[in-house]
């Protein structure tokens, strides 16, 4: 994988028709420079969702302040939630080190990839969030989009199942229990807002 490649301190990735914006790499390289212990693992932000022509659907947040998460707290908030809670390649930065000690990202799960290397790289340090919007990730209005959401919702729900087996991440029966409820109720949401909103 290119990641493999990389010869900086820091990776951040950029899907193929995704968008960073000006101040993303300033913003997130200065929270990992002051990080002189390497306590922190990952430097999460608020994205936008754009449409096919780049504009703005929804700004998706983790939450409105800055935080400093453990990597287990991080873990069982995120599950919590439903979703990707800290985000696509855009949205992250994360020390390029940690790729020899998680290992590369796992090609085989191809939907929830990112958050699993995310969860793997918060086994050692922290997650940094940062409020403010620093990327876009891009969605389509065709029906092809509808059938990956359906199909996201199947590997997210494995996900879900293979974390709270893993006890290492400690996630709670309680959160893995609502994580679970609520990616059923967000994939329909997700459905709907592929065919109706997302134009």
């Amino acid at each position: 994988m290119a990641c493999s490649l990389a010869r900086g301190m820091y990776i951040k990735l950029l899907p193929a028709d995704d968008v960073v914006y000006p101040f993303a790499l300033r913003d997130q390289v200065a929270v990992l420079d002051t990080d002189t212990l390497h306590a922190i693992a990952l430097v999460a932000s608020a994205r936008h969702i754009i449409n096919e022509t780049g504009k703005v659907v929804l700004t998706r947040r983790f939450s409105r302040r800055l935080q400093t998460l453990s990597g287990n707290e991080a873990v069982n908030r995120v599950i919590r939630s439903g979703g990707n809670g800290i985000g696509e390649g855009g949205a992250v930065m994360f020390r390029a080190s940690l790729l020899q000690k998680a290992g590369p990202f796992n090609s085989s799960i191809f939907y929830v990839l990112d958050l699993d290397q995310w969860f793997k790289f918060l086994q050692y340090g922290q997650l940094v969030y940062l409020p403010q919007v620093l990327s876009a990730f891009r969605v389509s209005s065709d029906s092809s989009s509808v059938r990956i959401a359906g199909q996201q919702r199947s590997d997210y729900i494995k996900f879900i199942s293979a974390v709270y087996k893993n006890k290492v991440y400690g996630l709670t029966p309680f959160n893995y229990c609502v994580g679970m409820f609520k990616t059923i109720i967000f994939t329909e949401l997700k459905k709907l807002m592929y065919r109706f909103v997302i134009r």
